[in-house]
Formats: C-alpha cells, structure tokens, sequence
C-alpha cells in the first residue's frame, strides 16, 4: 500500500495527490524519493509483496519476508519513518496511534547495514503489535501469517 501526500507551496498536504499504482517500481521509487526530499508524507507498508530487496525477520513465530525499500528510501532522503497501527473502536471509527520513530543507526555505518536494522526494528514493531491487539488481523492477514514458515 502506498500513497504521498506532498507538500503545497504553503506546506499544507495535498491529499488528491496519490502515487497511481499503474506506474513501475522505478517511476514509483522516484517519485517517493521527490516527494519525501520535498518534506513529503509517504505511508508504505513495509510487509507488502512487492519489490525486490527483502530481509527474513521473525515475527511472532513466523518468517516475514520484510522488503527493505522504505528504509533505503528513508535514508537517501533523510525522512523519518514514524510507524502507526490503525485499530476498530467500538463505534466503528478507525483509531491511528503513532509509534516512536524507527532508529536510523549510526552514520558511520554502510547504507544497507543501516537499511537492515531499520527492518528488524520495523519487524519487532509488528510482532508488538501482534501481540498487543491480535484481534486486528483480519482474516486473509492471519492465513498469510500462519502460511509463512515458522522460525527457529
């Protein structure tokens, strides 16, 4: 899932301003990159299906083959990846809670060891999660989950 809502000239989102999901992967990267650059907002889920690059991290029992994209294009652009749970109240309204910012790492290090911690950060957020408010998957979720191969 992904969408960007860039900045306008007064800084204010512009959210009729989507990413079209028919674009390649190239021309998606790019304009993410633009638009997290610009001070833009980017909501990417780290758990998606798409993309080449992937790191395994266990969560909750279960191999998830966490693609590494959103933090490579973090750290070339210098956004701040602020992850977020989305939660039914009991009215039916959604409740989002912002989470803590995902550590960067230290400067010092390669891109791509920088890149993999920031996953495994991202993995233990989604096993906390899990673990927090397992009523939040849904069902195509938890069949997803239980098909993925167990860790050790």
């Amino acid at each position: 899932t992904m969408a960007a809502l860039p900045r306008g000239p007064k800084g204010e989102a512009k959210a009729n301003d989507r990413l079209s999901p028919q674009r390649s992967s190239a021309e998606l990267a790019h304009e993410i990159y633009g638009t997290l650059a610009a001070g833009g907002l980017v909501v990417i889920a780290g758990e998606g299906r798409k993309g080449r690059s992937r790191r395994e991290v266990a969560v909750c029992g279960r191999v998830y083959p966490l693609r590494t994209g959103f933090a490579d294009l973090a750290l070339r652009s210098g956004a701040v990846v602020l992850p977020f749970s989305a939660d039914l109240a009991a009215d039916d309204r959604v409740a989002l809670t912002f989470h803590p910012p995902i550590p960067r790492g230290d400067r010092g290090q390669p891109r791509r060891e920088r890149a993999g911690a920031m996953v495994e950060h991202y993995g233990a957020f989604l096993a906390e999660s899990l673990r927090r408010s397992p009523e939040s998957l849904t069902l195509r979720r938890m069949l997803y989950h239980l098909g993925l191969p167990g860790s050790r």
